[in-house]
């Protein structure tokens, strides 16, 4: 047990300056051990440990080797009218972030925007924090990668570069999330269709049909892919194409979330590779009523589907197309 960490010595605080401690998610581990510990005893409250009053002077000790400060650390807590627990020292520290904070630009990575105001970088920002950053975009910064189709442009401040140009000098198009928030935007022939494929293989190696634009959606970050398809006409038929396991089913979720109309590309004749299905588990409470006959089937044998099976299928591309134009023939003219 290290002490040390914050969760635990806030626990060893909590329990001197209250005499009880409660179990929480975040002080569990110390929770446990202090139980074992002949300090404690149980209460008749679910998940509360008491102090044993005379082992007071260990419990001390204790905190004066895990945590020098940790008086003083009170006395601020009590100044600043925070109670002695984690929720008391996160408000301290928000607190004392705030004043430090020197102020954001106008966009700022969310990232860098925790690492300033939250415990680190790969923190939530809660409520308190994104308060401090209004009038801030906090941005994931994810890197939108497309196959252009012919005759795409892409714009901004009145300048136009041809896609499929840029695409053949630097293999594909990448656009950052940034570039998109200040004006970048499609123009020219706007695709026949897009696909969104969820993983880099496909994504890369598929022949899509003529007049198609090809997205690389990259599991969960979606933003990127959100706003290019916020820049379409809402004639223009998005396809979703991924694996078809319990992250792909709520990938394709996800991404038909991200505009009305997505359709989630599960061809028939898929089921022809089920003999090279992979063994992998399903949640129970995933609900699949609406999911596609064959997701259906793999959750009831405990299989997988990878997307990579269909990429070099000669029936792809024809089956691409076909969706599309179903599609075209139940829109109204």
């Amino acid at each position: 047990m290290r002490w040390g960490d914050e969760p635990h010595r806030y626990a060893l605080v909590e329990l001197w300056a209250k005499g009880v401690l409660r179990k929480r998610q975040r002080n569990g581990e110390a929770w446990d051990e202090l139980e074992r510990l002949p300090w404690t005893r149980r209460t008749s409250r679910a998940g509360e440990l008491r102090l044993v009053p005379e082992r007071r002077p260990e419990l001390e000790r204790l905190l004066d080797g895990c945590w020098p400060g940790w008086r003083q650390a009170i006395t601020e807590l009590g100044a600043a009218g925070h109670p002695v627990d984690e929720g008391g020292w996160r408000a301290l520290q928000d607190q004392r972030r705030r004043e430090e904070f020197q102020g954001a630009p106008g966009r700022l990575n969310r990232r860098t925007a925790a690492g300033a105001l939250a415990e680190h970088s790969k923190a939530r920002l809660r409520a308190s924090h994104r308060s401090i950053l209004e009038g801030t975009t906090v941005t994931a910064d994810n890197l939108l990668r497309l196959r252009p189709c012919d005759g795409l442009l892409l714009q901004r401040e009145g300048v136009q570069h041809d896609a499929v140009a840029l695409a053949r000098f630097l293999g594909e198009v990448v656009l950052t999330e940034r570039a998109m928030l200040e004006g970048t935007r499609l123009a020219g022939r706007m695709p026949a269709a897009v696909l969104v494929v969820e993983n880099l293989g496909p994504y890369v190696d598929l022949p899509a049909p003529e007049g198609w634009l090809v997205t690389h959606g990259p599991g969960w970050n979606l933003t990127a892919v959100k706003m290019l398809l916020d820049q379409l006409a809402p004639e223009v038929p998005v396809i979703h194409f991924g694996d078809l396991d319990e992250n792909g089913v709520r990938i394709a979720r996800l991404t038909q979330s991200l505009r009305a109309g997505v359709s989630w590309f599960v061809p028939e004749w898929w089921a022809d590779y089920l003999p090279r299905a992979l063994r992998g588990e399903w949640s129970e409470e995933l609900d699949l009523s609406d999911a596609p006959p064959l997701v259906r089937h793999l959750r009831a044998e405990g299989r997988w589907l990878e997307q990579e099976l269909l990429v070099l299928d000669r029936r792809l591309q024809g089956e691409l197309r076909a969706l599309v134009d179903g599609f075209k023939s139940r829109t109204p003219r």
